[in-house]
């Protein structure tokens, strides 16, 4: 354990050469780290909302926490090569793939975010358009035996009174406050008032 720590500390504090520090302890471990995401973390879609403090959790240690480890070690790595051999090149280099890395590591750290958000249910698309058309008509109980219609004769509406006219219902008469609208709609509602014997009216 001891030496592990050890390790730590020497990349940390630039001590393991700027070839290790960047092809090892960089980009092999980063590596290894986006495949360790990608292989605990495969179904596209599946809901990881029951584990956020897991997820959460990896998600801190790995792209937080080590990332930050990593750069600065990098980085001082870089400085030490640069004071003891004066070549910019390979800082350079290192430092344009350490930018790399972080809009890497950024895109990784939102895909695991994301999984631990509660996943949303897509509506049916029929389901919704049929709550639009009913919200453009309303059918009310006047009274004992009158219904009222209001808004447009919409998809839906006809069927929508055969379940109020059901066998035994009171009614006799509806009275009818509308501009218009689908006219099969409105041929199956005059069917209904035939077979049903309602009489209709209109008051303005």
């Amino acid at each position: 354990m001891r030496a592990i720590w050890s390790y730590i500390a020497r990349h940390w504090r630039g001590e393991q050469g700027l070839a290790w520090s960047f092809w090892v302890n960089f980009l092999a471990l980063r590596i290894a780290i986006f495949l360790g995401q990608d292989a605990l973390l495969p179904d596209e879609g599946k809901d990881y909302s029951t584990m956020p403090l897991v997820v959460l959790g990896l998600l801190i240690l790995f792209h937080v926490v080590v990332f930050l480890w990593q750069i600065v070690g990098v980085l001082r790595a870089g400085e030490v090569f640069l004071k003891d051999t004066g070549s910019q090149a390979a800082v350079w280099g290192a430092q344009i793939a350490l930018i790399a890395g972080f809009w890497l590591t950024a895109s990784y750290s939102l895909a695991a975010w994301q999984t631990i958000l509660p996943a949303l249910e897509e509506e049916n698309y029929l389901i919704r358009m049929d709550r639009e058309h009913r919200s453009r008509y309303a059918i009310k109980t006047v009274d004992d035996d009158t219904l009222r219609i209001d808004g447009l004769m919409e998809l839906g509406i006809t069927k929508a009174l055969t379940k109020v006219l059901a066998p035994g219902h009171p009614y006799r008469t509806v009275i009818l406050n509308s501009v218009g609208g689908n006219v099969y709609e409105a041929r199956g509602l005059a069917r209904l008032f035939r077979e049903n014997g309602i009489a209709t009216r209109v008051e303005d």
